[in-house]
């Protein structure tokens, strides 16, 4: 009996997941022309995905195997790493590096707001900002789907905790839930957000202005900053000239050996 186009597939080395990502690829269609063929058109025939009539993932894969794909199979609980703390302490800067050396994706509140705004051109970030909630139910339903699919994140926002324990007391189910927050003097915070207001164009969706403003007049004060109280190791980072601690340091807290053990 002949092998299947699949098993052929599968033999020549080329993984399931590159052939949904591509399309196949063309590898196949030079190697296995015949299955390359019939997966085109198979893949041709299949009903489109929810997401703006895109293939939908999961879908492809159960129909290539006949049977729904399972979840999975992890080591270890994937890690949520949470930088917070006020406006201006470093937060962005930090969760990028992060994620870079650590490789997981970065899940950053305010570019999700920036990606909106970019679509609203009559948007005013001052007062009762409308892009708020939504910027704030986007990120969240982000950082959910992929910790559901096991991957590690690191998500930063300038939230304090009324707004990030709904959100993250629920992650900590499947999560590997550290919590970084980062502080710097209040001086170098009015300084950074002057700084920024002026060079950086896309701080227009942050009302880096009435920020400036209400500081000056006493209605914010960044030392009042209320820090998440989820149960979960903390980490504090003064980022006024550099970090303190280090990077290294920083890594060692996210990564530390108890992890796979399932400790916290």
């Amino acid at each position: 009996m002949a092998t299947p186009w699949l098993d052929k597939f599968a033999a020549a080395g080329l993984a399931l997941e590159r052939l949904i990502e591509h399309q196949p690829l063309p590898s196949m269609a030079r190697h296995y022309p015949a299955e390359h063929e019939k997966l085109t058109v198979s893949l041709a025939s299949w009903p489109s995905g929810s997401v703006n009539g895109a293939l939908e993932p999961r879908l492809c894969a159960s129909r290539l195997h006949d049977h729904p794909r399972s979840p999975p199979v992890l080591v270890r609980t994937p890690l949520l790493a949470v930088v917070s703390g006020p406006p201006a302490t470093g937060k962005t800067t930090l969760a990028r590096e992060l994620a870079q050396h650590l490789g997981c994706p970065a899940i950053l509140r305010d570019e999700i707001k920036q990606g909106m705004v970019m679509n609203d051109p009559g948007h005013d970030p001052d007062g009762d900002d409308p892009l708020n909630i939504p910027a704030l139910e986007a990120f969240f339903a982000t950082v959910t789907v992929l910790l559901r699919a096991g991957t590690s994140v690191v998500a930063e926002a300038a939230f304090q905790d009324r707004l990030w324990r709904p959100g993250l007391e629920p992650l900590t189910e499947f999560a590997d839930l550290r919590i970084i927050q980062c502080t710097t003097p209040t001086s170098t915070i009015a300084q950074r957000i002057t700084d920024r207001a002026r060079i950086d164009s896309h701080r227009g969706a942050h009302g880096d202005k009435a920020l400036l403003a209400d500081m000056e007049a006493g209605l914010y004060d960044p030392d009042q900053f209320v820090p998440i109280s989820v149960p979960a190791p903390n980490l504090l980072v003064d980022t006024s000239d550099g970090y303190t601690p280090g990077m290294t340091e920083i890594q060692r807290f996210l990564l530390r050996p108890e992890r796979a053990e399932g400790a916290s």
